[in-house]
């Protein structure tokens, strides 16, 4: 949920000696119950996919909404007339802060915009975001009008792409599919979600993790004639997002859980071999847009190649040649699995950024051939549009790189980490000349580990409290380290913004932030990566701080080896 106020006041908002009336005059903006859009704007808003209404405040009701609102929520436009509709309809969770944040703003006499939930006639959960002009006269507000778009498909993506980084890598094959699972659940907002695997047979599957009413539950084997299954592993793909019992009657077991929807898509290796399937079944209809089968897909990718790294681990454990000839086998074995976690992150680039494109490009086209028909607003949200797609291409990246980190191997060697922050700090002067800011770099620190990842480690500690430093008057980092117990304890310091202990857990997670992004650009996964470094490593990184008297970032490495063995393994 966010919502959040536009800075000054809205291009039709009324001026001294100008009604209500006259400011809510403009062809788009003016609505009554009865009013309808002129023809030349029709076209403009489907295209745009905007929701005009307006709201009498004293009435406390719409008094007209655009009848595409029917197609997304399901509800009757005159619906939306009767006072109490809008509240009523909201997300419990968002029921009591939406509108009195709206509200509230409108007595104050300020433009906002607002992103909530709404349910659906049909059960679903719509995401909307809502851009509300406030109008009033020389007495104060008195309606309130605007546009309402459906980001039900942007939250969606932005979720499964949350969890989807929580669920690329594990030790374990059997932890990896029950989070895979929980998190497919999670994503779509499904009861059930279930990994099969293809049996010898052919015609029976044995799950390997199943999720259901919140909780992980015991595998089972079923024979797949006459269930949707089987048309997944026939067809290569099933979405069905309403009436799923009553479309396989024979499948009693759709009947006994009240499924109502089903999406599920194979597990092919890379082989090609059939291996099984993945589903998401759900108790109400789920939403299908154009992300449901390229999301679902990247996480039977993801299940997919587990599975043929869990095989070559299975074959592993049973070799009983020659110690030269395990290796061997082992290190083809890890490579064709490695092949697999890189065709992952190829799925991830490409099947979404697809989607992504097209919004940014009909954007761009809609400001750049149809600007003489679209007034300032219009233009503002367009560009609102381009960002947000823009914003998640950098989450694609930023995930891609994190994924990179996990999979290069490391090339330890000694590494004089006091010069490479220098490098580092150089850098950030260049790319931002105009801030002044102390940096003061101890001598002798020295470490022994991958180069390349302990540069990227040192980029984002280092990027992070120059950015957090930014609203500081006299800004200053500190690097430097110290002996504790003995070892070699590495620290980065900033008199920034810090932040409150409290949400420490959260700070090396992926994509979690502290932060608003209007506040502090950044996706949330830097330090998820410096985690991850440090970890290969064999370290442990930590961190200290207060909301406005700066933070502090301890770290250790547990040097692979020597440095002197390393330098003579190396002349060898």
């Amino acid at each position: 949920m966010s919502a959040r106020i536009h800075a000054g006041k809205h291009p039709n908002a009324p001026t001294p000696g100008m009604d209500a009336q006259d400011a809510a005059a403009s062809p788009i903006d003016s609505h009554s119950p009865d009013s309808t859009v002129p023809p030349r704007y029709r076209s403009l808003l489907n295209s745009a996919r905007a929701i005009p209404w307006k709201y009498d405040l004293a009435e406390d009701r719409y008094t007209h909404i655009d009848p595409q609102i029917e197609a997304i929520l399901g509800h009757p436009a005159e619906a939306w007339l009767e006072p109490g509709f809008w509240q009523a309809h909201i997300h419990p969770d968002d029921r009591e802060w939406a509108p009195r944040f709206c509200f509230e703003a409108a007595r104050r006499g300020e433009d906002h915009e607002i992103e909530y939930r709404m349910l659906a006639a049909d059960g679903r959960t719509v995401w909307l975001r809502d851009h509300v002009n406030v109008i009033g006269g020389t007495e104060g507000p008195t309606h309130l009008q605007g546009f309402l778009f459906d980001i039900s498909e942007q939250k969606q993506a932005q979720t499964v792409m949350e969890f989807l980084a929580r669920t690329t890598s594990a030790d374990d094959p059997d932890d990896l599919f029950q989070r895979c699972v929980r998190n497919l659940a999670q994503a779509y907002g499904a009861r059930y979600a279930f990994i099969g695997l293809l049996l010898d047979s052919g015609e029976d599957v044995r799950t390997l993790a199943v999720w259901a009413n919140d909780g992980l539950a015991p595998n089972f084997d079923y024979t797949l004639e006459g269930t949707p299954c089987k048309d997944i592993l026939d067809l290569r793909k099933e979405l069905i997002p309403r009436d799923a019992a009553r479309l396989y009657p024979d499948d009693t077991m759709l009947a006994q859980m009240g499924v109502e929807s089903y999406f599920g898509t194979p597990l092919v290796s890379s082989s090609g071999r059939m291996r099984g399937l993945i589903t998401v079944m759900d108790t109400k209809p789920m939403l299908l847009t154009r992300w449901t089968a390229p999301l679902l897909g990247v996480f039977a990718t993801r299940v997919a190649a587990e599975l043929d790294r869990k095989d070559v681990t299975d074959r592993l454990r049973e070799l009983n040649a020659s110690l030269e000839q395990r290796v061997m086998q082992r290190t083809a074995e890890l490579e064709a699995a490695n092949q697999e976690l890189k065709a992952f992150s190829y799925s991830v680039s490409h099947d979404l950024r697809a989607p992504l494109r097209a919004i940014d490009g009909f954007s761009r086209a809609l400001l750049e051939d149809y600007a003489g028909l679209i007034d300032t607003t219009g233009k503002d949200y367009l560009q609102r549009v381009r960002n947000s797609a823009q914003h998640m291409g950098t989450l694609i990246d930023d995930m891609l790189k994190l994924s990179r980190v996990t999979q290069a191997p490391l090339q330890p060697e000694p590494v004089d980490l006091g010069s490479m922050a220098e490098a580092v700090v150089a850098q950030l002067r260049r790319q931002d000349p105009a801030r002044d800011v102390r940096v003061d770099i101890a001598p002798g620190l020295h470490a022994v580990g991958d180069p390349g990842l302990l540069r990227i480690m040192l980029e984002n500690l280092l990027g992070n409290a120059w950015k957090y430093t930014g609203k500081t008057a006299a800004a200053q980092i500190v690097f430097d380290a110290s002996q504790r117990d003995g070892e070699t304890v590495f620290r980065v310091c900033d008199n920034g913004t810090g932040f409150d202990m409290q949400y420490a857990d959260k700070l090396f997670g992926a994509f979690q932030r502290l932060h608003r992004r209007d506040e502090f650009e950044g996706t949330g996964v830097g330090l998820a990566t410096v985690r991850r470094i440090v970890h290969r490593h064999g370290g442990r990184v930590w961190a200290e701080a207060k909301p406005d008297r700066g933070a502090r970032f301890h770290f250790t490495l547990d040097p692979p080896a020597r440095p002197d063995a390393i330098l003579e393994t190396r002349s060898d």
